[in-house]
């Protein structure tokens, strides 16, 4: 879409991101090694007709930077709010407590809520 604005005609694009991330947090595996990526890298290797002024290649590259919905997102993260609706409650067969976590929609979500699974001895 940027290109077209700018009358860059592509003959090529390819986007490739990578990321480092230690699923050992997200399996609970470990409660010290936090969830989620750790580091992203993006490499966009575009292929532009032959002759294109470089300098509409740089406007490209700036504007695609400035509008790109997933890097701004990442780059500047939104209020993320979850909320739970949660039935039953009470026991399960085992007689254990049920179990929900996240974040508390109602306080702006700085107020972490988790009900933990206790069970009897």
């Amino acid at each position: 879409m940027v290109a077209n604005i700018l009358g860059v005609t592509l003959e090529s694009l390819e986007v490739e991101v990578t990321g480092d991330v230690d699923v050992r947090g997200t399996l609970a595996m470990n409660a010290e090694v936090p969830v989620g990526f750790r580091a992203m890298r993006c490499a966009v290797r575009l292929k532009a007709r032959e002759g294109t002024d470089p300098r509409l290649l740089e406007k490209l590259r700036i504007a695609s930077e400035r509008i790109c919905v997933v890097q701004q997102t990442l780059l500047h993260p939104p209020r993320v709010e979850t909320t739970f609706d949660i039935t039953g409650g009470g026991t399960d067969a085992a007689g254990c407590m049920q179990v929900a976590s996240g974040r508390n929609a109602a306080n702006g979500g700085d107020e972490p809520v988790a009900v933990v699974r206790e069970c009897p001895l």
